[in-house]
């Protein structure tokens, strides 16, 4: 019905015949200029080439301000904002400075601390693999022992010949000695078993030690490059302004 209105009709021919034929007004607001509203992206420009929405810099702010300011009678204003603009501009970049040694000193604490870590995880892996052909050198000779104890166990004195006791009592001696000899074997391949364990729980915790600090130093250096990074729980995070 609204289209109907003869002034609505005028409105929209002359719109029409401001523009070439057939080209669509882009919706949203023009390019370069902040989204009407609530006011709540009012600190927010469209950037002209992409349409996407881009921060208000400080200095941009001020530069808008002094704007509105132009014209006669607001020269005492307008001389008092710049001098404000200077002095915020300068605060800001001390401030920015400050915070980026800050952390350019914390991330070369946590290289240092990486590369301690690390070598931390590389010493265990050794002494794991280390540990791990020791039992394979134990392993080997507890099997070889086992082997002379069933030996020396199948070697009983044959009933039928009639073993003296003496000869019965040699055949016991010679097998406790096999099994004590296998008994210390199988002690010693357990200890490596058990120490082998323990280096095991180390190294999981070293690794898991050094991955936190990794990804730390990882999220420093992105925030020091000006790149978006992560923060916990794999929250994605704007690039800062360092």
């Amino acid at each position: 019905m609204f289209r109907g209105h003869p002034y609505a009709r005028q409105v929209m021919d002359q719109d029409a015949a401001s523009r070439p034929f057939g080209q669509v007004l882009p919706a949203g607001p023009p390019p370069g200029r902040p989204p009407s509203g609530d006011g709540s992206n009012a600190t927010r420009l469209v950037d002209a080439m992409t349409g996407t929405p881009q921060p208000l810099t400080t200095e941009a702010a001020f530069d808008f301000i002094l704007g509105k300011l132009a014209g006669p009678g607001n020269e005492d204003l307008a001389a008092a904002v710049v001098g404000l603009r200077d002095h915020a501009l300068t605060r800001l970049e001390a401030q920015r400075q400050a915070r980026r040694e800050l952390l350019e000193k914390e991330r070369a604490e946590l290289r240092a601390a990486c590369r301690e870590k690390l070598d931390h995880v590389r010493a265990l892996r050794v002494e794991f693999n280390r540990m791990a052909s020791q039992i394979d050198v134990f392993g080997e000779h507890t099997s070889k022992h086992r082997a002379e104890v069933a030996a020396v166990r199948n070697d009983e004195p044959n009933p039928d010949t009639y073993p003296t006791v003496e000869e019965l009592e040699q055949w016991g001696q010679r097998v406790r000695q096999a099994e004590n000899v296998l008994r210390e074997w199988e002690q010693r391949e357990r200890a490596a078993e058990n120490e082998r364990h323990s280096v095991m729980l180390d190294l999981q915790r070293a690794v898991e030690a050094f991955q936190v600090a990794e990804q730390q130093e990882t999220t420093l250096a992105a925030r020091l490059a000006g790149r978006t990074f992560a923060g916990p729980f794999g929250i994605q995070h704007p690039p800062e302004d360092l």
